[in-house]
């Protein structure tokens, strides 16, 4: 079940990708581009310019569950060490989310997440 669990993941991680270089060209994918190098369950989207805490107050009253820094420091309000480890600026890190998806995510809830995202401007 692990395989096809991963299978899922990484489609809908390549999902994501693709949706953000065709809506939103501006925002940058932290971590590797080769969803084979990274853990397809999870994209971390750097936001230019706009806040994280924003973004995640919009996308909360929206209903949509995301995070800003990693896992281990999310309830901190500090920019994330895993960030600022790939070489990204404190300012960088601050205006990056996380979002984690299963294999019951669908495409169409991914699509929201970003569309709501992108309106937290």
């Amino acid at each position: 079940r692990r395989d096809a669990a991963r299978s899922v993941v990484t489609r809908l991680a390549e999902f994501v990708r693709r949706e953000v270089a065709r809506r939103a060209p501006e925002l940058e994918l932290n971590g590797p581009s080769d969803v084979l190098r990274s853990l397809p369950q999870i994209a971390n989207l750097r936001l230019p310019g706009r806040p994280a805490e924003l973004t995640l107050v919009k996308l909360d009253r929206a209903g949509i569950a995301v995070s800003a820094g990693s896992a281990c420091s999310a309830r901190m309000a500090r920019a994330s060490h895993v960030l600022l480890a790939m070489g990204r600026g404190a300012r960088e890190a601050r205006e990056s989310i996380r979002m984690s998806f299963g294999e019951e995510t669908t495409e169409e809830e991914l699509t929201r997440a970003l569309r709501v995202a992108l309106e937290a401007s």
